[in-house]
């Protein structure tokens, strides 16, 4: 008996972890594409449904929750990516004070936009405007849920929770626009297509919580390994900047272009840059398993990182030619007239994931390795860089001069972090246990 391995599965249970690895990923990234994809048919199905102001005003209140639940969040998902494998015991606590902290600030972020912003324009009833905060404070839970169950290393079950969202709520706004379609022009149809996107967030998020819970009740039976509170607010503070900074791209560039090149251009620029920025946003989605692999498991940081690259340049020539070859024929089926005007920002669009891929592989082991300085650095370089040479480029060039002057500044970060990179990755593929090697230097 003394001669029985306690663990003779061990092998296989590795196998089982890396391979966890690739589907999670995998599986994200397809949930993100999906998502995407059916969120288009759902404007569709919309527009066939209700009169265009009705969709006009239910789709600017959407959009509205979903940038104040954005804002709500405060980067905590980046947070519980990196840390929630740590946690141990505390990482209910940590959950709690995350969701209360969130859920308020939703709460209070939809009650002062119907205290001051346009309110009277996006409702035309008390009942809508008392249930704005309400609806934030939803699709704050539901964002928030995805970097949890990644951090938790259940990222699929995020992928099943967006993948039913997606197609739930086009079951609801069939269902509901079918009862409504002889009042088009009511408000019917107005809070119609609301609910189908609200409530079904509101279901997806209990049945999600059932997987936290287990999820939380496995992970209690371990010690927490949490570094202090001082390091957790410093990383938090470097995460919120990065996507700070990050946000002000996507902000900006439709002003700049509006101005200078005028609405119609604008018009072929949101169409194409929306399918642009779907595959950019899917490319990102490999990153988060990777992360939280690496907390949990840092003596297999060589493994995990040599197949986390593997992986990800097998997404990032994909995600290129997707958008050199599937972009111009999406703007075709939306219009020809889209494919005429925007088939050239739509190409050199598809440099960009491959010029931006390094930058995005040094982000994320400044994330495993705890020294954040350097990923916010690069953040201020390519979001000064982009609004900065986009305004110098539209004159000049129109919206095609966006997609270049996007990869040119992502092709100039990745030089400037090539050398620091290049040592980065010779450390961490030779030495299993270079990922603690972080927890010696102050997280900036």
């Amino acid at each position: 008996m003394t001669d029985v391995d306690p663990n003779p599965d061990n092998d296989n249970c590795d196998r089982s972890r890396w391979h966890s690895l690739e589907f999670n990923s995998t599986a994200l990234l397809a949930a993100a594409l999906i998502n995407s994809a059916l969120g288009l048919v759902f404007w569709a199905l919309a527009a066939r449904f209700f009169v265009e102001a009705e969709v006009g005003r239910a789709g600017a209140v959407i959009n509205t929750a979903v940038m104040l639940s954005t804002l709500a969040n405060l980067s905590l998902g980046a947070l519980y990516e990196r840390f929630l494998p740590l946690a141990g015991r505390r990482t209910g606590a940590l959950l709690i004070r995350g969701y209360v902290v969130t859920g308020l600030f939703a709460l209070l972020l939809g009650a002062v936009f119907i205290a001051v912003g346009p309110a009277d324009d996006l409702f035309e009833s008390t009942t809508g405007k008392t249930l704005f905060p309400l609806c934030v404070a939803t699709l704050a839970a539901f964002a928030l849920a995805d970097s949890v169950l990644v951090g938790l290393r259940a990222a699929r079950w995020a992928a099943v929770k967006n993948i039913s969202f997606a197609v739930a709520k086009l079951a609801i706004l069939c269902a509901l626009g079918l009862t409504v379609a002889g009042d088009r022009g009511s408000v019917a149809g107005h809070a119609a297509i609301e609910v189908s996107w609200v409530l079904t967030a509101a279901v997806a998020v209990l049945v999600a919580q059932t997987v936290v819970v287990m999820a939380v009740r496995a992970q209690s039976r371990t010690e927490s390994t949490l570094p202090p509170n001082g390091e957790l607010w410093s990383y938090f503070a470097s995460t919120f900047s990065i996507a700070a900074l990050a946000s002000i791209t996507p902000l900006v560039l439709p002003l700049l272009v509006v101005v200078q090149a005028g609405a119609t251009e604008t018009a072929y620029f949101t169409v194409s840059w929306t399918i642009v920025s779907a595959i950019l946003v899917a490319v990102l989605m490999v990153c988060g398993p990777f992360i939280a692999e690496t907390a949990a498991h840092p003596e297999q940081l060589a493994t995990l990182l040599g197949r986390f690259l593997r992986l990800f340049g097998l997404v990032i020539v994909a995600a290129s030619a997707a958008l050199a070859v599937g972009g111009p024929i999406a703007l075709w089926l939306v219009s020809p007239s889209y494919a005429e005007n925007a088939w050239a920002l739509m190409l050199s669009a598809a440099l960009v994931p491959i010029a931006s891929a390094p930058g995005v592989v040094f982000a994320c082991l400044c994330r495993v390795h705890r020294t954040m300085l350097p990923a916010v650095a690069l953040q201020v370089v390519s979001t000064i860089g982009v609004i900065a040479g986009c305004a110098w480029v539209i004159p000049r060039h129109g919206i095609a001069g966006v997609g270049w002057t996007y990869a040119a500044v992502e092709t100039a970060g990745s030089l400037l972090i090539a050398i620091p990179l290049w040592r980065r990755l010779r450390i961490d593929l030779r030495d299993p246990s270079a990922a603690d090697q972080g927890r010696d230097i102050p997280a900036r």
